[in-house]
């Protein structure tokens, strides 16, 4: 998962033209991998993970998750 989430995060970054750790950090990547969360509410409390990210990418990393655990 964590290279499936990491090639979303740099294709999404080439896009906006902008770093890749400015779409979701390192740390929020892990945390993800990590804790596989299923709610906008349980990626939230991910280090790594604010308000913006989960307003912004929540519902695309959920759905990579739900995929990716199926």
């Amino acid at each position: 998962m964590y290279n499936i989430l990491r090639n979303w995060r740099y294709s999404i970054a080439q896009e906006k033209g902008t770093p890749a750790y400015t779409i979701v950090s390192q740390t929020g990547l892990i945390g993800i991998v990590n804790e596989k969360p299923r709610t906008k509410k349980e990626l939230l409390s991910l280090k790594g993970i604010g308000p913006k990210t989960a307003e912004t990418y929540g519902k695309e990393i959920l759905e990579i998750i739900d995929d990716y655990l199926k």
